[in-house]
């Protein structure tokens, strides 16, 4: 059976792709969808791994099952789309993000952590519509714990965030003496007065990746702009080149970087966007969160466009 997943990932669970049990589970998780409302939509099933390669992982957040309301479920663990109301425990998260590393997050899409390394993978991908836990103990366990052992053996120096009791039962598939773990009570309302809040988990994965060379990775296009705080990477595109001389001058760009206090990246853009690109990034201190809104005051208008992809090709 073909699976659509990021190539990467394929060539590590191909060997679960040929079990009798994803056969079965293939066809559970088919008539499910044919029989009523599931969630995440089906096209999204895989999306944790599509947007976060193999070879890309920084940071593992476990969850348990999709959110079951129709339409809150992304193929993101704790993760929802723009304009649906957050979820609690995603509002505990973004409190304790708040608390521990001084970040106001509203956005709830956390397709940015994604781009950035951050694994939001849920152990069972898929739920019935208001039935949590519905497609449990059918087969999706068994693939994810096989995702979550190829990291931990393959890799190095990778951060596990565990909350809760299910999430924290995983931990015999991770060799503490590799990467970090980080267990803390789920951020439900239920428990996260029991330890979650004040348990630090950003911070400490920040230093974490730092003290091992991986957060200076971060320092690339990190994800589509949130346009009322400014996340992600800013890309100021020049107009047409002329021969060899780029639209926007080193001095301007300079300018720029001091203004705002942070660096760029500077490349041609191809495609249907000629000109100059420069990408402000992140800085690598800032692995989570958000960077304020870049100051393009001086700006001729000719090159103050910002676009919101993270790539021009």
């Amino acid at each position: 059976m073909d699976v659509r997943i990021d190539a990467s990932w394929k060539a590590r669970l191909e060997g679960e792709f040929a079990q009798p049990y994803w056969e079965r589970l293939a066809a559970f998780v088919k008539q499910e969808y044919a029989a009523g409302p599931c969630c995440p939509p089906g096209k999204l099933i895989f999306r944790a791994f599509d947007l976060t390669p193999f070879g890309q992982v920084k940071v593992v957040i476990l969850g348990q099952d999709p959110y079951h309301t129709p339409g809150a479920a992304m193929g993101l663990c704790f993760s929802i789309p723009e304009g649906t109301p957050p979820q609690p425990s995603l509002q505990n998260i973004f409190k304790e993000l708040r608390s521990d590393v001084g970040i106001e997050r509203t956005r709830t899409d956390l397709s940015d952590w994604a781009g950035q390394g951050v694994f939001l993978l849920n152990s069972v991908l898929t739920v019935r519509a208001g039935a949590a836990g519905s497609h449990a103990a059918k087969g999706w366990e068994k693939l994810t714990d096989s995702a979550i052992g190829h990291l931990s053996a393959e890799r190095e120096h990778l951060v596990f965030i565990l909350w809760g009791g299910y999430a924290q039962a995983k931990h015999t598939l991770i060799d503490p003496g590799k990467h970090l773990v980080l267990a803390a009570p789920h951020p439900s309302p239920l428990s996260a007065s029991k330890g979650f809040f004040g348990s630090k988990p950003f911070s400490q994965a920040n230093a974490y990746l730092q003290a091992h060379g991986q957060a200076q990775h971060t320092g690339a296009v990190l994800g589509f702009l949130d346009e009322e705080l400014g996340t992600g990477a800013v890309v100021v595109r020049g107009p047409q080149r002329v021969g060899d001389r780029a639209g926007v001058s080193h001095h301007l760009l300079k300018s720029l970087v001091d203004r705002n206090k942070r660096s760029f990246t500077g490349s041609p853009c191809s495609g249907p966007h000629v000109g100059s690109q420069f990408e402000f990034v992140q800085p690598a201190n800032q692995f989570f969160g958000h960077m304020q809104p870049v100051n393009l005051t001086g700006l001729p208008k000719q090159y103050s466009e910002v676009c919101t992809e993270p790539r021009c090709d």
